[in-house]
């Protein structure tokens, strides 16, 4: 799996409009869980919770999140519990929310599942704890989850350029071609690209392509979509340019896993024509000295 300094990433997140009052509910509902990762840049998942109250609502603390395995919970599962870290995302545990509040929080990600696990669903929860001090233990509420444990997430990526050779103030437009080899159907949420120091994205200017695929992709499906465009700085010095670049989806809606492409093609920015002929009168003019 490549390291990069940064990704890129058009995968936003929408925040649904809640009913104005104080309320605790699943981002996601259901995160998939893989046992083999090794074809993805990143596995970010995370079970997420939404939490929302109005200005009339009286002031709260949350003060802490206790996983609760479900009734069918296999134990060599391994979550990363944000809790004991004090924060649950950007949320100090036991910091007093208070007016119109509405705010993501994070109480675990990235599960380990050891190649033993069997596929299928499981069940956990977080008993989310605190009260109207940061000292309360009340049961506030309690935010089921479902983890969708699988061997891996595999579509089959390629990357293509329409103009793989350029010069400043020329544009090269890359696509994807994408084909879901899977037996079920698969979320497309956005494109990423890598920002190793050798690449395209470290290197020249870029955007993700408007128009860019996102949605379901039934099994056997195939998507050829527009992904992202890079240009030459004034300063991008010549030279061929990887594009370091995938899809970030999964089985579900909400899943962040982000899949490597099959191929690494690269941009080669060239000189100008008119650099070109200043270069060569230059040349020129040298031998004519040299002569004399």
């Amino acid at each position: 799996m490549k390291t990069s300094r940064f990704i890129a990433t058009t995968l936003g997140l929408a925040l649904a409009t809640l009913s104005m009052a104080q309320s605790y509910s699943a981002a996601s509902g259901t995160a998939s869980g893989l046992k083999d990762t090794s074809n993805l840049r990143i596995y970010n998942q995370n079970f997420r919770m939404y939490f929302q109250k109005a200005d009339t609502d009286p002031d709260v603390y949350i003060n802490d999140a206790v996983f609760q395995p479900g009734s069918n919970w296999d134990n060599t599962i391994t979550l990363n519990e944000y809790a004991p870290t004090g924060f649950l995302g950007s949320y100090q545990l036991g910091t007093v929310l208070t007016g119109n509040v509405f705010q993501e929080m994070f109480l675990a990600g990235v599960p380990i599942i050891d190649s033993s696990v069997l596929d299928g669903i499981y069940d956990l929860s977080f008993d989310i704890r605190g009260g109207s001090t940061n000292l309360a233990d009340d049961l506030l509420a309690t935010v089921n989850f479902e983890l969708d444990v699988r061997q891996s997430w595999a579509p089959v990526l390629t990357l293509s350029i329409d103009q793989p050779i350029i010069e400043f103030g020329q544009t090269a437009n890359v696509s994807y071609h994408l084909e879901n080899t899977s037996s079920d159907t698969i979320q497309i949420q956005g494109a990423w690209l890598g920002g190793e120091a050798d690449g395209a994205l470290a290197n020249l200017d870029w955007g993700f392509s408007p128009g860019a695929f996102s949605g379901s992709l039934d099994s056997g499906g195939v998507i050829d979509s527009t992904h992202s465009f890079f240009t030459p700085k004034p300063t991008t010095p010549n030279g061929i340019y990887p594009v370091y670049a995938g899809v970030v989806g999964g089985y579900h809606n909400g899943d962040q896993l982000f899949v490597n492409s099959a191929n690494t093609p690269g941009i080669e920015v060239v000189p100008e024509p008119a650099t070109l002929t200043i270069l060569g009168l230059a040349g020129i003019a040298a031998l004519r000295r040299k002569r004399n």
